[in-house]
């Protein structure tokens, strides 16, 4: 035993120290890769359970999810739009324009449409206090992060849905700057989201 007060004892109290917080630092790590993995785990389990409920519900339950993108090909106005990609129709929660109705550019950009019918037409979506930029509260992105084609001012007069803040309820009339409306919209749109890698999809 080495005798209280020497360096040899300092030594080995201080070595014993190190020793212990080595061990208590290697501990904390395996619980946070243990915490890591139980959370990517619940994740997994939530995924695998919302693709068992789309199995059992198919397109009825994607189209009543807000949260579900269904990957389908869909009628729309094409009179002021530019892309031309993979097509997607989601719950607006919104009514008029229960549908929004999504056409990818690339999966940053994208046209985006209204409609009360997922086999009628999509008609485009204007806005009476901007030019749009709310418009991504539909696919889940904020006027925040919102990038609007600088076109919107040379958009048709036709009809469509509009609005003109977030959160508020869509009309159907007359849209487009060259119309008799003061409804503006763009030929794209980007909201920061996306598509597919950062939504739930379901492919018929």
């Amino acid at each position: 035993m080495v005798p209280k007060g020497t360096d040899s004892y300092y030594k080995e109290v201080y070595d014993r120290e190190i020793f212990l917080e080595n061990q208590v630092n290697k501990l904390n790590k395996e619980l946070h890769i243990c915490r890591d993995r139980e959370i990517f785990l619940e994740n997994q389990v939530n995924k695998l359970n919302k693709e068992l409920h789309m199995c059992r519900g198919g397109t009825d339950f994607c189209l009543a999810d807000p949260n579900c993108f269904l990957q389908t090909n869909f009628t729309f106005d094409d009179s002021y739009n530019v892309c031309y990609g993979d097509m997607y129709i989601k719950n607006s929660t919104y009514n008029p324009g229960k549908y929004v109705g999504i056409i990818l550019c690339s999966p940053t950009r994208y046209h985006l449409f209204l409609s009360d019918d997922i086999y009628g037409m999509f008609y485009n979506i204007a806005d009476g206090g901007g030019s749009g930029e709310d418009h991504c509260e539909l696919i889940g992105g904020t006027s925040s992060t919102a990038t609007v084609s600088a076109d919107y001012s040379q958009s048709p007069g036709i009809k469509g849905y509009y609005r003109h803040r977030m959160n508020q309820a869509f009309k159907f009339g007359d849209i487009g700057k060259l119309g008799p409306s003061s409804n503006w919209f763009g030929t794209w749109l980007e909201c920061g989201v996306t598509i597919p890698d950062d939504v739930y999809v379901y492919r018929e």
